[in-house]
């Protein structure tokens, strides 16, 4: 199983790069000590000395999975802002089975969690100076994001598309709906 006789160079980032790939295919919560070492075909104790607890290692890792997220682009209305933002963000989170749930939960203690809804709150100061707003937009805007790729996520595991046979069946009843349909 393990390649004792193949000296094997460790770095913390090396392990980090590791875990993103257990991430994309297995999903964040195969991100452990074990599931990294298999996949970097040393024991888990080698490990142990870069990262110590499978917690921190997930941590670091949602981090890194993170970073290609932008902050909103400094020109344009916000709303078309953060319209760009939220299709960056979702189509990278996308990428990694139980991140947007993980981020829902833990964004205060990831770095780059902080980041991003650091870049949502210049964002909607741009939109309004009145605090109370400005966290209401950045979390409408984050919370929005990470739910939707967690619902997706969802859907697509049950094996179907998302229809809304509600309004299929009362198209008249819901007009609004049925024009955006394919939104949902």
């Amino acid at each position: 199983m393990y390649s004792f006789g193949v000296s094997v160079k460790l770095n913390k980032a090396k392990i980090v790069r590791a875990a993103r790939t257990v991430a994309r295919k297995q999903g964040i919560h195969a991100v452990t000590i074990r599931g990294v070492a298999v996949v970097l075909d040393v024991t888990p104790m080698a490990l142990y000395r870069y990262i110590d607890s499978s917690t921190n290692l997930r941590h670091a890792t949602i981090d890194f999975l993170l970073l290609p997220i932008p902050g909103p682009p400094a020109a344009g209305s916000v709303s078309d802002r953060l319209h760009e933002w939220a299709h960056e963000a979702r189509r990278v989170l996308r990428m990694y089975p139980g991140l947007a749930e993980v981020c829902l939960a833990e964004w205060v203690t990831l770095r780059q969690g902080c980041r991003i809804m650091e870049g949502l709150l210049a964002t909607a100061e741009d939109h309004t100076k009145h605090g109370g707003d400005q966290v209401a937009i950045a979390n409408a805007c984050f919370v929005y994001v990470l739910s939707r790729v967690a619902v997706e996520r969802s859907v697509l595991a049950r094996g179907r598309g998302r229809t809304l046979p509600a309004v299929e069946a009362e198209p008249d009843r819901f007009p609004r709906l049925v024009q955006h349909r394919f939104e949902f």
